[in-house]
């Protein structure tokens, strides 16, 4: 460029990534080497205002304002009568349509003259008049795509502890990492950091999708459908055309908001201040990861809280409601029930869309707790409105499968095989395999015989593919359970050996009580006061050691120590005169026909 050639360079990047900071490390450089430098800024308040941006470029090169193409190609060329000249365009994106027109008209006659053009511009963000950056730049520029620090340079911002999460979470991204940061305590864990946010970055991400109507609603409903999201479902949530939709997503991929792969998914980890802060906590709760998403979700609605939100934000009613799902999930009633009292949602509820949410919690904590007619009346209502609103998919609330159980609890058999049956009908329209899975299950436990084996053999094919590990657990659970009643123990094992261990890696204190009951319902009678001496606690213990679970396990099902599963084996062990583990089964055996003869 020195030589006499012009030189255009675009650098786009992500928000917060760097541009703006480069930009200016540019024009210092080129001040040093004794250019002149303009440089201006564009900005979404001023995109309509005629010149904008070359006004202030030719105010910094102290000729006044550029009234019209030759006026501003004479400044340019003035300038370079002096010496090399650098125009520098922060945000070019936003720049006013007349001034992008101005500076493509003088770099198409200045090209033999040492200058040198710099524009950065927001990756995905098309300009926002009708001039679009391959006019202005033609076909012979630069172009440099800023991606995220690695691990070595976040650590020398953040520290080393937690320099791999933070990396994970913002792709280092700089200036998430620096909001990040500010809240970044000493010995804090990674999945701390992955619950962490700032508010500046919720902010910045509503206004770059003010400029795309109905985006914002897509993402609303992509945090919402989590892993069912698909462009005809989200299509129907946001009531828009499907191709509609999908130019849309693709434009919510090219922003960085959404990945560009299938399933549908978020590219950040760290949304807080926006809907998309809670699509990880409820990512989490659809795959049964209780214990993270609880950590989401309790961190996020504390920050709403302290706005004083949570009965008035639609988002922050979802977050509460979404969490109290999560704790009776958990077992944690009491918590949960304290939840919704406190902000308001332990009565009647004013008929907005996120309480839907919020009556399908609330069912599913009367319905974990015994309370069955105020469940029924509370999944009931939840239909009810779902219904009118149009939007009654299995995907977004199974509420019609706790209806199902409600209905059973009460003795209304058939009004459950009813809403059993519908349930299928409508899970096979969506076809998805949580939606199947779940519906099956009701159908399953609505009907008699061999029918009702067949169809949790396959709700438990469906979600054995699925990322649903709790409702797995449940499926197999359900399926042992039948076989058990139908006397056949043998078979049922080896599912309630499952629904064991995917309830206790999901932390559902309920359904590993009740996988853990089921199984030892399978186990051989032992009794009191044989000749061997087994205490109760010794045959659970020993009975459920001798199916193949291992002491973890037996811990988490019978909510006992560690040590106090390992006292009671050694017992079972001394008083069946074994060795060990592997002589357990056949010990029990031999002890079960002493105590038959």
């Amino acid at each position: 460029m020195l030589a006499g050639r012009t030189t255009t360079l675009l650098v786009t990047g992500e928000i917060g990534i760097g541009k703006s900071a480069l930009l200016t490390a540019i024009a210092d450089d080129a001040r040093a080497l004794g250019f002149r430098v303009a440089t201006a800024i564009g900005a979404r308040l001023e995109s309509d205002l005629r010149g904008g941006v070359i006004t202030r470029l030719a105010e910094g090169l102290r000729d006044g304002a550029a009234d019209s193409l030759d006026r501003f190609h004479r400044v340019v060329r003035d300038a370079l009568g002096r010496g090399p000249l650098l125009l520098a365009v922060d945000d070019v994106e936003l720049s006013d349509s007349w001034s992008l027109r101005c500076l493509a008209y003088a770099l198409r006659r200045v090209a033999d003259q040492p200058l040198a053009v710099v524009l950065t511009a927001t990756t995905g963000q098309a300009p926002v008049g009708e001039v679009t950056l391959p006019e202005l730049l033609g076909a012979h520029h630069e172009h440099v795509e800023l991606t995220g620090l690695d691990v070595d340079a976040v650590a020398a911002l953040v520290g080393d502890v937690s320099a791999a999460a933070c990396r994970e979470v913002t792709r280092g991204n700089p200036k998430l990492l620096r909001a990040l940061a500010d809240q970044l305590r000493p010995g804090v864990t990674a999945a701390e950091v992955h619950a962490l946010g700032s508010a500046e970055i919720g902010a910045a991400l509503r206004a770059r999708l003010r400029r795309h109507e109905g985006a914002a609603e897509v993402v609303r409903a992509a945090a919402v459908l989590g892993e069912d999201a698909t462009v005809d479902r989200l299509a129907a949530m946001t009531d828009v055309e499907p191709r509609r939709a999908l130019r849309l997503i693709d434009g919510l991929v090219r922003l960085h908001v959404f990945r560009d792969d299938y399933p549908l998914g978020f590219a950040y980890h760290l949304r807080k201040g926006t809907v998309v802060s809670m699509a990880h906590g409820m990512d989490f709760l659809a795959r049964g990861d209780l214990v993270r998403a609880k950590t989401f979700l309790k961190w996020q609605l504390r920050l709403f809280d302290e706005l004083g939100a949570v009965a008035v934000c639609p988002m922050a009613i979802l977050c509460a409601a979404r969490l109290a799902e999560v704790l009776v999930d958990l077992g944690r009633f009491d918590e949960a029930r304290d939840l919704l009292a406190r902000h308001g949602f332990a009565d009647e509820l004013p008929e907005l869309f996120q309480h839907n949410v919020t009556l399908f919690a609330r069912g599913k904590l009367k319905l974990a707790t015994d309370d069955h007619a105020d469940a029924l009346a509370d999944l009931l209502e939840c239909g009810r409105r779902l219904t009118a609103s149009t939007i009654d998919s299995p995907a977004i609330l199974p509420w019609r499968s706790l209806a199902v159980r409600a209905h059973l609890a009460l003795g209304r058999r058939d009004a459950a095989a009813h809403l059993a049956a519908e349930d299928l009908a409508r899970a096979k329209r969506w076809g998805t395999p949580r939606a199947m899975g779940t519906a099956l299950v009701s159908v399953g436990l609505t009907t008699d015989d061999e029918a009702a084996t067949r169809a949790l053999l396959k709700a438990v094919e469906y979600l054995t593919g699925s990322v649903a590990r709790l409702l797995h657990a449940e499926a197999l659970l359900e399926l042992g359970a039948r076989l058990r009643r139908r006397g056949h123990a043998e078979r049922a094992i080896p599912h309630l050996r499952q629904a064991v261990e995917l309830s206790a890696r999901c932390e559902s204190k309920p359904l590993i009580r009740r996988a853990a009951e089921e199984l030892r319902a399978c186990e051989p009678a032992t009794a009191h006061g044989t000749v061997h001496g087994l205490t109760k606690q010794e045959a659970r213990v020993a009975g459920m050691a001798a199916q193949g679970l291992t002491n973890r396990q037996i811990t988490e099902a019978l909510f006992l120590t560690r040590r106090t599963v390992e006292l009671h084996l050694s017992g079972a062990y001394r008083k069946l005169g074994i060795a060990g583990r592997a002589d357990l089964a056949g010990a029990l055996r031999r002890h079960q026909d002493q105590c038959s003869a």
